[in-house]
């Protein structure tokens, strides 16, 4: 699925689902877009934490990371499934309570 360009545009999910541009059922395929785009995240940070990837493509899919969740639409997404599913996503929570900075190949 591909998320919304809007989102990485920048536009809240609010300004992307508000407006002439808006189609019934657009704002519950955007959560959906964005909890498979999280589940991916979470995926890939599993991957590098059982070193399944090398360290350099890990660098790319954080910097990827790092930059989406700057934007509006992913923070508001994010806090929903953050809010729903608080025992879900770990390797994706800590990577971003880390600041996209560590690699999960060292956590212990």
């Amino acid at each position: 699925r591909d998320l919304p360009a809007d989102a990485l545009l920048g536009r809240s999910i609010a300004e992307i689902t508000t407006g002439v541009e808006a189609r019934p059922g657009e704002l519950e395929d955007i959560r959906s877009t964005f909890f498979h785009y999280f589940d991916l995240c979470n995926y890939q940070a599993y991957l590098r934490h059982r070193n399944r990837v090398s360290r350099d493509t890990w660098n790319e899919w954080a910097s990827g990371m790092r930059a989406n969740f700057a934007k509006p639409a992913f923070v508001e997404a994010w806090a929903q499934v953050d809010t729903a599913l608080p025992k879900s996503f770990d390797e994706l929570r800590r990577t971003m309570r880390e600041g996209f900075k560590t690699d999960p190949r060292d956590w212990k």
